[in-house]
């Protein structure tokens, strides 16, 4: 390997094996935590328009589904890593369950569809007149008090 990819390689490693030693405050690891999930998203939104060519403007829904379903695992009693699991599965079958609908859909007609299953998912989520829908998602107000996740000494 050349040393200009070993060095790619090697400092995020170093970099994030010092983290826990300057980490001490909870805003810089929220803001990495932020950064990465934002990241991942705009990574998402690069292969799925720029290179297959499909306007979906709907990535935030089985992020969406994934963290209520950790969240509310969590709430719940269970370890939180489960959750974490069962939330990814959760997540990946609400966008086959999308795909699955979207089968024929094109073009502007793709987008139009993935902006009205968004906005289906945002307003499930923040109804507050369902008794079934609100014990869940909490309405507006979000699932609060969510233990941290325990894992080798960090926390």
């Amino acid at each position: 390997m050349r040393l200009r990819t070993i060095f790619l390689f090697v400092l995020p490693v170093a970099i994030l094996s010092l983290y826990p030693r300057v980490a001490e405050q909870g805003y810089l690891t929220y803001t990495l935590i932020v950064i990465l999930a934002y990241s991942i998203i705009g990574f998402y939104y690069n292969v799925l328009l720029g290179n297959v060519g499909i306007p979906f403007l709907g990535p935030m829904v089985p992020y969406a589904v994934g963290g209520y379903t950790a969240g509310y695992l969590s709430l719940n009693g269970y370890n939180p890593l489960i959750g974490i699991v069962v939330g990814s599965f959760f997540a990946a079958g609400s966008g086959f369950a999308f795909s699955l609908l979207s089968n024929r859909v094109r073009g502007l007609y793709m987008a139009l569809y993935s902006l009205v299953f968004t906005l289906f998912f945002h307003q499930l989520i923040v109804r507050s007149d369902i008794p079934a829908l609100f014990h869940i998602f909490v309405g507006a107000i979000g699932q609060n008090n969510i233990p941290d996740i325990t894992l080798c000494g960090f926390r």
